[in-house]
């Protein structure tokens, strides 16, 4: 949306703002966009189909498929204390395939089942928009008013793919007032997922005239790949690992009367990782000790071993009543688990000590130590004990 620059905050007139772009394309050959009109986009494709056989009066066989791919620009408007550009912003394509094969069965009057096999392919890339650049955030005015402009500092080592096949089984039995459901739902996960934050390196600054001068700037943050030189989805710095949750579930379905009906059913789950995170002997057999001492919860902890798997119950009780033809009551109780995200567990794969490695540099006055500006991404700053020194 359009951002009325007489409502900034900041020191900076427009004219210096405009000579700070001017600047950064002359000297970097870097477009940071512009500041004053933003706007997001979304564009979407779709395709489902479905084929349904009748095997017999008792089975019938549905085999689905569906198709998503979509694309989002995020940008970042501009406010009273911000000036953000348009290629600081994040592209954020998505691809899904989901299939699944359905068999319906009934066993005379009193059972059915319903069983059904799935697979879901999911492929999320976020990426920076535009070209690759370090973030950059320049204060204006003191650290309330901030200018931000390059690669936006956690999409430029971001990728999730994801392989997931499901397998649930619902069987029923019919009993006079009472419809009683046993069934299972269990899902497997394969999970690769590349996380590097900061990965082109983010900078900070006091003032427009100190990044444009070649003053150091006196914040640094950067995350790298341990494992090879590469930037960006590239590298092999990411967390690969298997999981499961497996659910099991009973309900009974009363018709007390023609008006009434109470519903009771109890949930199991159980989510495992099939996978442990390289052991960091570091940590277990140097640091640990030490932080124990402190702090006794770490005796619980260590490295190279995923959580165990918990048992998670869910019992719930709902009741449905007909008031009359036009008014009717439903209500319920229960404890709901959902999905383990197991995206969260797998920042245990890389960050690990052995997987990727930060750099974090920060200058409280301008006597102290600070950090050189460097425009390519692929020769950011890394610890420099280590064998393949990039950058400075």
């Amino acid at each position: 949306m359009p951002f009325d620059f007489g409502t900034y905050a900041g020191t900076a007139k427009e004219a210096d703002i405009n000579n700070l772009v001017e600047a950064v394309k002359t000297k970097y050959n870097y477009d940071p966009g512009n500041f004053l009109d933003q706007s997001d986009e979304l564009k979407g494709v779709k395709f489902f189909g479905k084929l349904d056989y009748n095997i017999n009066n008792n089975h019938t066989l549905t085999l689905r498929h569906s198709y998503t791919k979509a694309e989002q620009f995020d940008r970042f408007s501009s406010t009273a204390n911000r000036l953000n550009f348009s290629n600081n912003g994040i592209y954020f394509p998505s691809i899904t395939n989901s299939s699944a094969l359905e068999l319906k069965s009934r066993f005379g009057s009193k059972m059915s089942n319903n069983l059904i096999i799935g697979f879901t392919s999911v492929r999320d890339n976020r990426d920076p928009l535009e070209q690759k650049f370090p973030y950059v955030t320049i204060d204006d005015g003191g650290r309330s008013n901030i200018i931000t402009f390059g690669s936006e500092e956690f999409s430029t080592a971001n990728n999730l793919t994801q392989d997931i096949f499901t397998l649930t089984n619902n069987f029923k039995m019919y009993l006079g007032n009472h419809t009683v459901t046993v069934g299972t739902h269990n899902e497997y996960y394969d999970l690769l997922n590349a996380f590097i934050p900061q990965n082109f390196g983010s900078y900070r600054f006091r003032s427009i005239n100190d990044f444009l001068t070649g003053v150091p700037a006196y914040e640094y943050r950067r995350s790298y790949s341990l494992v090879d030189e590469l930037t960006g989805d590239a590298s092999n710095a990411v967390s690969a690992l298997r999981a499961m949750q497996l659910g099991f579930y009973a309900q009974d379905e009363w018709s007390v009367n023609k008006k009434f009906s109470l519903t009771a059913g109890l949930r199991i789950d159980i989510p495992v990782i099939l996978d442990d995170p390289k052991l960091d002997t570091f940590l277990n057999n140097t640091a640990l000790p030490k932080i124990r001492k402190f702090y006794p919860i770490a005796n619980d902890v260590a490295a190279g071993k995923s959580p165990d798997g918990q048992i998670m119950f869910s019992p719930r009780l709902g009741l449905n009543y007909e008031i009359n033809k036009s008014v009717r009551l439903r209500g319920g109780i229960g404890i709901f688990t959902s999905r383990i995200p197991f995206v969260w567990p797998a920042a245990t794969f890389f960050n690990n000590g052995l997987t990727q490695g930060v750099v974090d540099r920060v200058s409280s006055t301008s006597t102290q130590v600070a950090t050189d500006f460097i425009a390519d991404p692929d020769k950011q700053y890394i610890n420099p004990n280590k064998k393949f020194l990039q950058g400075k």
